[in-house]
């Protein structure tokens, strides 16, 4: 890295202001989520709705209720605000799924519910999955069953913030951002005048996909007509061993009546050897 790009990335990383957390999935994610080498386009959104239904989830209204939370019985109840600045992205979400609200996925319903930060759903969510990783960690900080840091200690590291791990784990000056570093205000440094948007910014080249075709395509046409040719030859063998077969045993039966005087092989003579003093039965 060149020098002090950690620091200039932390200085705007702590003053850029952050997009709007609302219901839109940007372009990065719903085209081609992992980047222009694979073949075919791939859908955040699409695949974690498919995700939920392979893994069996219920459906949105189902998992609230297991939170504790109150079923929605309207679609304008799943976020007000929502509805009342964007009814027709609610209406065509109903549309899409007939208007049952059983049917609705939970990542649709979450997503939906979302309003300046994650709606009481994921919020739920959240603190649970959080919950349970802070109760099961038995080397977490507040745990002081395992006597690794007295009370005292403990209270201390309560009151470290990332400001004061940022500014003592680099060459960022105390001054040069603010102590709250996931907001910003008027007053703090290295004050950003508004949101970056793509206009802002020097033109890139846009991602491409990768053809793997492009290139091969003699090669491939080649391929799909030796692939198609494996059956064709593997039946072609099969035929030209049965009638192998069936033509040596037709010179093997010939041989055989030669050396019986021309009696067919078919009929041969048997004979039983019984006790004497069996008594066959007369007919």
């Amino acid at each position: 890295m060149a020098e002090d790009t950690l620091e200039e990335l932390f200085r705007g990383m702590s003053s850029q202001l952050a997009e709007r957390e609302d219901v839109i999935l940007c372009n990065d994610v719903r085209n081609k989520l992992f980047g222009p080498l694979e073949f075919s386009r791939r859908d955040l959104g699409a695949l974690n709705i498919m995700r939920g239904r392979d893994s069996g989830l219920p459906d949105y209204n189902t998992v609230r209720k297991c939170f504790q939370l109150d079923p929605v019985t309207s679609w304008e109840e799943i976020n007000p605000e929502l509805y009342a600045a964007q009814p027709n992205l609610v209406n065509q979400v109903k549309d899409l799924y007939g208007g049952n609200l059983m049917n609705v996925d939970l990542y649709v319903g979450g997503m939906l519910e979302t309003h300046e930060g994650p709606g009481p759903l994921f919020t739920a969510i959240i603190r649970e999955q959080f919950t349970r990783l802070r109760d099961a960690d038995r080397f977490w900080f507040e745990n002081t069953d395992n006597m690794i840091f007295t009370e005292e200690e403990v209270e201390e590291i309560r009151n470290v913030k990332l400001w004061d791990i940022i500014v003592n784990a680099s060459f960022v000056d105390p001054d040069e951002i603010q102590r709250n570093v996931f907001f910003h205000t008027e007053e703090d440094p290295c004050r950003q005048p508004k949101q970056l948007s793509a206009g802002d910014m020097d033109p890139c080249q846009y991602l491409q996909g990768y053809d793997y075709f492009q290139g091969s395509e003699v090669t491939y046409i080649y391929s799909c007509i030796l692939l198609a040719a494996v059956p064709l030859v593997c039946a072609g063998a099969g035929y030209a061993t049965v009638k192998f077969q069936n033509s040596r045993r037709r010179h093997f039966k010939t041989k055989q009546e030669e050396n019986n005087n021309g009696r067919s092989v078919d009929k041969m003579m048997v004979k039983e050897w019984l006790h004497q003093n069996d008594q066959l039965p007369h007919f």
